[in-house]
């Protein structure tokens, strides 16, 4: 490695003291070229990472495609015509991101989940009056209206909202979820913004056919609150469980028998004092009365208990897990 010469050195700290560029001829040709490829350098933040794993990717695409069929069988009996849903992708943004400009009509919803989630569902909205004009009886034409939403349209179009993010939230844990609908507007400026613009979103896209008309939709969720709802304890599916970082036990493993033994004690005799045992004789253990027991699975302790009678036979009373592994 080349060292740099005392112009150099000045030249470097008088151009970061004065924000300007240092002349190409100040520097040698090895010191530019390494500048300006540290100038495209940045810090890494590990509270917003960059990108989503290659496992995380594919697990989320599990649990956002099965979406897909819930959403199509519920349109399709709500508006009375075919409906085909498509996930696209499954890729990360940022909350700034969302609210850039869109060149097709959209309305925007803002919901909470479980009280403390917040996301956003954007749907074409002449896909959207389509829907409401078939819900109501029409031919589903889809067209569009400039006026404001009135208060009738609102309470359909929230409803609407509101049972699509409840099939969505479904498939990632077993439960029902409880999703309120907080702004629902056509206009993005009057969504208020509730996270920082360089929060990190997942982006879940779908392509939506109903009936004659195509559209999309979107749901935008913080990946730390995507990352509470699929590690609920409830979840039985095993994509779920591979997001959360759980392993589904096998069916066979769960019949595998194995040996439970019960450590009492342990004692320490010479040599004398053992060849002098004969029955009848008491041995004392070191184990005091008030000490739990050890339980060991296959001659590992795995458990703490008590010892007892259940019924006619002996007995041990789990207390919990063991502190001490031997």
């Amino acid at each position: 490695m080349e060292n740099l010469s005392q112009s150099e050195i000045d030249a470097l700290l008088s151009g970061a003291a004065l924000g300007s560029e240092t002349e190409s001829k100040e520097l040698s040709p090895q010191f530019q070229a390494a500048a300006e490829q540290s100038s495209q350098y940045r810090l890494y933040d590990f509270r917003r990472p960059d990108k989503l794993s290659k496992e995380q990717l594919r697990a989320l695409r599990g649990c956002f495609g099965r979406f897909t069929r819930s959403a199509s069988n519920y349109l399709a009996a709500l508006t009375r015509s075919s409906v085909d849903a498509k996930l696209v992708e499954v890729d990360q943004t940022t909350y700034g991101q969302l609210f850039r400009s869109h060149g097709i009509p959209t309305l925007f919803c803002l919901f909470k989940m479980q009280d403390t989630m917040p996301g956003i569902i954007k749907l074409n909205l002449s896909q959207l009056y389509a829907a409401l004009d078939r819900i109501m009886g029409g031919p589903g034409s889809g067209t569009i209206l400039t006026r404001p939403l009135t208060d009738f349209e609102r309470g359909l179009m929230g409803d609407l909202c509101q049972q699509l993010l409840i099939l969505w939230a479904s498939e990632f844990r077993n439960f029902e979820p409880k999703i309120e609908i907080e702004i629902l507007d056509t206009d993005e400026r009057m969504i208020p913004r509730s996270l920082a613009n360089d929060e990190f979103m997942v982006r879940g896209l779908y392509d939506l056919r109903l009936g004659p008309s195509n559209g999309q939709i979107s749901i935008y969720t913080p990946l730390k609150d995507l990352n509470r709802l699929i590690g609920h304890k409830g979840q039985k599916d095993p994509a779920q469980a591979q997001i959360a970082g759980q392993k589904p036990l096998p069916k066979r493993l769960k019949q595998l028998p194995l040996p439970i033994t019960v450590d009492l004690g342990s004692a320490w005799l010479n040599a004398r004092q053992l060849a002098a045992l004969k029955p009848g004789d008491v041995v004392q253990l070191q184990q005091e009365e008030s000490q739990p027991v050890q339980v060991k699975v296959s001659g590992v302790p795995r458990f703490s208990g008590r010892p007892g009678v259940l019924g006619r036979k002996m007995a041990v009373q789990i207390e919990g897990p063991c502190k001490e592994r031997r």
